[in-house]
């Protein structure tokens, strides 16, 4: 799903960067971008992902156009770049977030069901007493 721009927003890369992303259309308009070139290593984005937050977009950009640039087998590349959106469109701390959502993804933890972020970091640690112990000087 994606999102149109009420007003296209012009992102400024490196040449190199624009070239990589706009190499590619299609690959862009499946994540649910539309982009066009407009300048010299400016990208005009007409629409971005539905649950990407428009603001992200000059950076979500920068990030998959060097994921792009990565010289990677096109099967990585596309695993790259689906991470790379998943991130930003992820629940970060010290934003505000919609209690249902959040209580949706505690249940989704708590069931083992989500066990890493999209790059594979743990959202879930184990520790045994004797570590707990050991944290509040127990021990």
């Amino acid at each position: 799903m994606r999102q149109v721009l009420m007003v296209p927003s012009a992102v400024d890369l490196d040449q190199e960067d624009a070239q990589a992303l706009l190499e590619d259309p299609a690959l862009l308009e499946g994540l649910g971008f539309d982009c066009e070139p407009f300048g010299e290593g400016t990208v005009l984005v007409r629409e971005v992902p539905a649950d990407l937050d428009p603001s992200d977009a000059a950076a979500t950009l920068e990030e998959l156009a060097a994921d792009l640039r990565g010289g990677r087998d096109p099967e990585e590349r596309r695993d790259a770049l689906l991470k790379t959106m998943a991130c930003r469109a992820s629940v970060k701390g010290g934003q505000e977030n919609d209690v249902r959502e959040l209580q949706v993804l505690v249940e989704r933890v708590q069931s083992g069901e989500v066990r890493s972020c999209p790059h594979g970091r743990p959202v879930v640690v184990e520790m045994g007493r004797g570590e707990l112990e050991k944290l509040f000087k127990r021990s």
